[in-house]
């Protein structure tokens, strides 16, 4: 039953974007758009949640900052990748060697 309920609520192809959404919330829009979106958000419950959940954490970009990956942590994520590339190159090879 969860899931029936998980398949219908997402967005749609005719769903407006987010920031869409969030440029009618902050009257940002032209009138045709705005009432194109607010036609929209009385037969849509998921943008109807999205719309609350945008604008109860909006985030202003003063507020974050882009922060350095510490060495050490990438130094390990680079290995891990690498080693779980590896197997798929090793594949790849035996693909192509059955090909020719």
């Amino acid at each position: 039953m969860a899931t029936a309920f998980a398949s219908l609520f997402n967005k749609k192809v005719g769903c407006p974007s987010s920031q869409d959404l969030l440029d009618y919330d902050q009257f940002r829009l032209g009138s045709a758009q705005s009432l194109r979106i607010e036609a929209h958000l009385t037969s849509c419950d998921f943008c109807n949640a999205e719309l609350q959940l945008l604008t109860r954490y909006q985030n202003t970009q003063d507020e974050y900052s882009f922060a350095e990956m510490p060495s050490q942590l990438r130094r390990l994520a680079e290995r891990l990748l690498h080693s779980t590339a590896t197997p798929f190159q090793a594949l790849r090879r035996l693909e192509e060697s059955r090909r020719t």
